[in-house]
């Protein structure tokens, strides 16, 4: 037991990020990651002019949302497992990809499941966004 087997994945990797490099070992790989602790988060930056002084603001709407709400809409847990997927290795390493690969199969399962209700085409992993 190291004390922290309550934090999910994100938070382990926050501190192992600080300390060491991540690598998969540093995971316990008994505790599969449950994609309904998963939330995808996303920012919306916005710079606007005020009308009277001219001046400029910078504002940032955060969005969370879980995962597998996501993963009901049409097209989107392909367009994500694919998005995550095409990472670079620094931006990988940047977002802890480690973490992320439990939820990689999650995805492709609901892709998959889309695939087979007809909702999206196999090959339906490569529209624009937004998701």
């Amino acid at each position: 037991m190291h004390g922290n087997e309550d934090k999910s994945d994100f938070e382990r990797s926050a501190v192992i990020r600080g300390s060491q490099a991540p690598t998969n070992e540093m995971r316990d790989p008994s505790a599969p990651l449950d994609p309904a602790t998963v939330y995808l988060r996303t920012e919306r930056q916005t710079l606007r002019r005020l009308p009277r002084s001219g001046g400029i603001i910078f504002t940032i709407r955060v969005y969370q949302t879980p995962v597998v709400e996501l993963a009901e809409e049409p097209g989107v847990p392909g367009r994500l497992a694919s998005g995550v997927r095409g990472w670079s290795d620094d931006v990988a390493e940047y977002k802890d990809l480690f973490a992320y690969k439990d939820i990689l199969s999650y995805l492709d399962e609901r892709h998959a499941d889309q695939v087979e209700k007809g909702v999206v085409a196999a090959d339906d992993r490569t529209a624009v966004y937004p998701l």
